[in-house]
């Protein structure tokens, strides 16, 4: 992956969370969900250097982005919990993440990325 798509994926993340998380604590601001949006926009936050770091050490590895993926996923089933799960709003952005996955890490990405959605959704 060249480094300039890898700056676009990390900005696309950062700029998803990074909306949802204060979409989040504005719209759904009650307590513990402000803390969890607030926990989920840090994580974001905090892997993206520690992942660029990694994947620049070990450029021929796909680790680094098979644990972006999984974080990602896990991130966004906490997002989708709290706004309504399924039949929320903000189900259809659940659709980024295979995608986002099938473009980074192919077509193992992409189903890797769907059915760990379904496993967060279910």
């Amino acid at each position: 992956m060249t480094t300039r798509r890898l700056t676009y994926l990390h900005v696309g993340r950062l700029a998803l969370f990074g909306s949802l998380s204060v979409i989040g604590i504005f719209v759904l601001g009650t307590g513990n969900v402000t803390v969890t949006y607030a926990f989920v926009g840090l994580l974001a936050v905090v892997y993206t250097p520690v992942s660029m770091i990694w994947m620049r050490r070990s450029p021929e590895s796909d680790l680094p982005l098979w644990a972006m993926l999984t974080l990602d996923t896990l991130l966004l089933g906490a997002i989708l919990h709290l706004a309504g799960g399924v039949n929320g709003p903000l189900a259809i952005v659940m659709l980024v993440l295979p995608l986002a996955g099938g473009m980074t890490l192919g077509q193992k990405g992409g189903v890797g990325a769907a059915l760990a959605c379904v496993l967060v959704l279910a």
